[in-house]
């Protein structure tokens, strides 16, 4: 199974488009869907903002149409020709109503409350940012991961090509009569198959990371493109810099600051409703029913015939002070939890960077021991491979260094690819990702 899909993958090389690390983490931000979707949450967000400031700029206007059938109603308030409840003359009747309420001065009631969704807007952004670094750094370690599978796979490419010399070879001696067994060949026939089975199982491996490379990007005709796996070098300014950096930079810090500051802002904008609300308040009214008689005195109720209009200034004042006080102590019980989120995020991210500090420094020590041991080993084994063709050296000797070879450039391949994943890791934990040195 795992054959066939690398061989599917393969034949899909030529319609596919094969890209660098760089131009994934272009196509990233503009293809990825978590991206997306906070993206739209931004842009809600900061139509909430335009929402707020609407209403503390715009009046607010009500509009009331009816219209409906009347008895009819002649006369006036001293000589009526119709009584209540006749429903002889039925006609139309026409209502337009549309009042306006302009706030003049709220104690901050709006502008604490614009001030709160700017904070909100600004956390938005600063998460789109968390986003982005997140799946930007699932992309690098996905893609170095693609490169340790690919080298070690060509490794055993290059190993099946050597022991299929070394068993042919083995088997001419044994029909010769010569000094290798029926033992050493069925100790070469089990080193291949384990060879042929690892080999199936990076085939998978390569496959099944193409995949999660074409998840992250929503494509299904991205390659990523093969290069050896590098030793990524960097400028190590020393784990102070990167303290202050983390605290500094990273937006997960930002985003929560910035839901702080929305909670603060909150409550100043609840707090206001203690104070009454001055605003100016318009009105215009309009009635006609052609079947009743127009009254003109003053002191008659008209409902169905008439012209209103009017402004006056006013004072609001929501009396309900128990609500408020509830609203002001919910807002705070949040803004204590959020205080205290931020300052354990500010703690695990300065444990994060030190993790991943420390580890960029063992692993770049140990890369030079387990480098040391990989080139001593290639050394030793193409020595004694060499003196196995001259038929100066047993098949046991060869398999035993056959084995420590590949023991030992694995052992390098997999330290140089945690030194590299650690460095990656280090640059995203100091919140400075767009300054990693790239692949």
């Amino acid at each position: 199974m795992a054959k066939i899909l690398f061989l599917l993958l393969c034949l899909m090389q030529n319609e596919s488009q094969k890209m660098t690390l760089r131009e994934m983490e272009e196509l990233l931000f503009s293809s990825n869907p978590q991206i997306k979707a906070q993206e739209a949450e931004v842009y809600l967000n900061f139509a909430r903002l335009e929402n707020v400031k609407s209403k503390k700029y715009t009046p607010k206007f009500e509009f009331l149409f009816m219209t409906g059938p009347i008895p009819e109603a002649k006369g006036d308030i001293r000589d009526p020709q119709d009584k209540v409840g006749d429903i002889e003359g039925l006609g139309p009747f026409f209502k337009v109503k549309i009042d306006l309420y302009q706030p003049i001065y709220t104690f901050g009631r709006f502008s604490y409350a614009e001030k709160s969704a700017q904070y909100l807007g600004k956390s938005s952004s600063e998460n789109l940012e968390v986003v982005k670094n997140e799946m930007l750094k699932r992309l690098r370690i996905v893609y170095l991961s693609y490169l340790l599978s690919s080298e070690l796979y060509d490794f055993t490419l290059e190993l099946e090509e050597i022991y299929n010399k070394v068993y042919e070879k083995a088997k001419s001696i044994l029909e010769k009569g010569g000094e290798v067994t029926e033992t050493d060949i069925l100790k070469l026939e089990m080193f291949g198959e384990r060879l042929r089975a690892q080999k199936s199982e990076l085939e998978l491996s390569r496959a099944n990371l193409i995949e999660t490379i074409r998840f992250l990007l929503s494509s299904e005709s991205i390659l990523p493109q093969t290069v050896s796996l590098p030793f990524i070098t960097f400028e190590n300014k020393g784990i102070d810099f990167y303290l202050a950096s983390a605290t500094e930079k990273r937006p997960e810090i930002k985003a929560l600051a910035s839901v702080i500051e929305a909670l603060k802002a909150k409550i100043k904008a609840i707090r206001a409703k203690y104070f009454p609300v001055f605003f100016f308040g318009g009105t215009f009214g309009y009635g006609y029913a052609p079947n009743r008689t127009p009254q003109t005195n003053p002191w008659a109720n008209e409902e169905f015939n008439y012209k209103v209009l009017g402004a006056a200034l006013g004072i609001k004042e929501d009396l309900d002070f128990h609500h408020t006080i509830k609203e002001v102590e919910e807002v705070k019980a949040e803004l204590s939890k959020r205080e205290a989120e931020l300052t354990a995020l500010k703690s695990g991210i300065r444990l994060e960077v030190k993790t991943t500090y420390q580890t960029v420094e063992n692993s770049m020590a140990k890369l030079k021991n387990s480098e040391t041991a990989y080139l001593k080993s290639k050394s030793l084994f193409f020595s004694t491979l060499l003196n196995y063709e001259m038929g100066l050296v047993e098949v046991k000797d060869v398999l035993d260094n056959f084995e420590e070879y590949i023991e030992a450039r694995t052992e390098y391949l997999k330290t140089l690819f945690s030194y590299d994943k650690a460095v990656i890791e280090l640059f995203h934990s100091a919140g400075i990702p767009s300054e990693f040195p790239g692949i």
